[in-house]
């Protein structure tokens, strides 16, 4: 797999975890066989995005391509549901955990609090307190996957 090319010759680095990161951004790189004709699709499945660094893949949430990759052969979108926590440190709120469908609300802090020690460690010393324990006390912000894009557009104000 050619994870340069995935990743648009941006540089990168491999977490004690195996996740690929980038830009603040952390991902898998996973091959999958396409539902429609069972050829292998290479592809990066974000679990946390850096919406200030990675633009492009705010866009791709609000189209609904995020972690839908194309096949190559029969062009059939493919689909996986994967937990996904958004950042963009100039937005309020800064950190947003969209779950998979599935997702209780008991399980959104068991499945969303790993993604977030990853994100605080990463960003080490510019990692700020108050973006998780807000004023008001809501904590992360939870928004459901199909609500997503609109979220994005609406209250980050990105087209």
């Amino acid at each position: 797999m050619d994870i340069k090319k995935l990743l648009g010759n941006r540089p990168f680095d491999i977490g004690d975890d195996g996740t690929l990161i980038c830009c603040n951004c952390r991902g898998y790189s996973i091959e999958t066989e396409c539902e429609q004709c069972n050829e292998k699709i290479n592809s990066i499945f974000w679990i946390i995005v850096d919406g200030e660094k990675r633009p492009d893949l705010l866009q791709q949430i609000v189209e609904g391509k995020l972690h839908d990759p194309v096949c190559p052969r029969c062009n059939y979108r493919n689909h996986l549901e994967i937990n996904l926590l958004l950042f963009h440190p100039n937005k309020k709120p800064v950190l947003v955990f969209s779950p998979t469908k599935d997702t209780t609300p008991e399980e959104c802090k068991c499945v969303g609090m790993p993604l977030l020690l990853k994100l605080k460690q990463q960003l080490g010393d510019n990692w700020q307190d108050e973006w998780y324990y807000t004023k008001d006390g809501r904590g992360i912000f939870i928004v459901e996957r199909i609500a997503l894009p609109i979220f994005i557009k609406k209250m980050w104000r990105i087209k």
